[in-house]
Order: C-alpha cells, then sequence, then structure tokens
C-alpha cells in the first residue's frame, strides 16, 4: 500500500487529518492510534506551544487583534479567556485563526516531511483550503448533538450553556464539504468506536 500511493518514492509521510466537533471523540481516536504506536499529532498542542511564553510576537499579534490583554504572569497566553472572547465574536475568532493557523501549519508540513509512513493529525478546526494539499486523508469522527453534550459537560466540568455555546459556534461551518475520505460515528461504545478505527487502520497500513 505506501509503495502504491507513493510515500516511500517521495520519502514523506501519508498525512491522514482527523476532524470532528467538539465532543465527537476526536481526541479519543488520537490517543487510540497513539496507542497502536503510531504518529499522532496534534494541532491544539502544537498551538500551546506557539502559545506559552516561548513566542512572544505570536501572542502580542493576537493580543492587538483580540484588543484585550490575554497574557499571563508568565507570559504565558490566557487560552480560557481567549476562548470565551472568540466564541462569543465570529471576527475576532477569524483574527485568532489568521494569526494561530499559519504558523501551526508550518509546524505540521514540517513533521511531515520528517517521515515516511502513515502518520495522523487531529485537527479541531475545519482546515482552510490552502492547507488542504498538505493531506492524503480526512477522517471525519461523528457523533450525534446530544452525546457530544453530555460528554463535554462531563470532561470539562462546564454548564450546559457554555458547551452549546461552543457547540453553536462549530455548527456555523459545513464540515460535510470537506473533501473527507471516510465518516467514522461515534454514537455507540468505546469498543464499537475502537473497532470502526482498526477496520480503518487496516485500510492505510
Amino acid at each position: 500500500m505506501l509503495e502504491e500511493i507513493g510515500m516511500k518514492q517521495n520519502n514523506v509521510a501519508y498525512l491522514i487529518g482527523i476532524i470532528g466537533k467538539i465532543g465527537s471523540g476526536k481526541s479519543l481516536a488520537g490517543k487510540y492510534l497513539r496507542g497502536k504506536n503510531l504518529i499522532v499529532l496534534d494541532s491544539d498542542k502544537i498551538s500551546r506551544e506557539l502559545t506559552d511564553g516561548r513566542d512572544k510576537a505570536v501572542i502580542s499579534a493576537i493580543s492587538e487583534a483580540l484588543n484585550a490583554n490575554i497574557t499571563r504572569k508568565d507570559g504565558s497566553m490566557d487560552r480560557k479567556a481567549v476562548a470565551e472572547i472568540v466564541f462569543r465574536d465570529e471576527q475576532k475568532r477569524k483574527a485568532l485563526e489568521s494569526i494561530i493557523h499559519p504558523a501551526v501549519w508550518v509546524k505540521i508540513k514540517q513533521e511531515k516531511e520528517c517521515h515516511s509512513s502513515v502518520m495522523f493529525v487531529e485537527l479541531p478546526l475545519i482546515p482552510s483550503e490552502e492547507y488542504l494539499p498538505i493531506l492524503n486523508e480526512i477522517w471525519l469522527i461523528e457523533a450525534g448533538e446530544s452525546v457530544r453534550l453530555s460528554r463535554v459537560i462531563s470532561r470539562d466540568g462546564l454548564t450546559e450553556a457554555q458547551v452549546l455555546l461552543r457547540m453553536q459556534s462549530q455548527d456555523t461551518k459545513d464540515y460535510h464539504s470537506l473533501p473527507f475520505t471516510r465518516i467514522i460515528r461515534n454514537d455507540g461504545t468505546i469498543e464499537e468506536f475502537y473497532q470502526k478505527l482498526d477496520e480503518a487502520i487496516k485500510e492505510v497500513l
């Protein structure tokens, strides 16, 4: 399979994006794949590394774009404060993404070029069209709204109103407009979800 899709010849990884709305099970999928000793990048983690205080320019640009003091005493970005701002203001969310996304995708592309096997990347947001060519496949993780709501309330300790606000922000986007390779439903048990992931993995390894 690897030779058929040209990974060995090009000496770059075959990169599969894992995307899903909040509470869908995207992070659970990433954790399971890591347990299979597969390489799984986390774009959220890359974003945190960019805003943990080491890149002052990025934090300064975000603060200016949001017109708010979002810097902690240790120099890192206050992610909760930023989340509260951008989930309530579409324009500020777009401004934040215009700063973070290019830097994150540079890192993802660098990682892809450093490997020559199948690897994955967890994506909390729909990639802009300009970044889609970096991905060889997109797996969409889906679950019903009530299931996702219950999961996030339990996981993050948020109120129902807070979770619904975040879900409504995501639901303005058409996930099915993506050139996804497969849809993996996660409305049932964890074991059922893992079985579906195993079946998908077998087709790319």
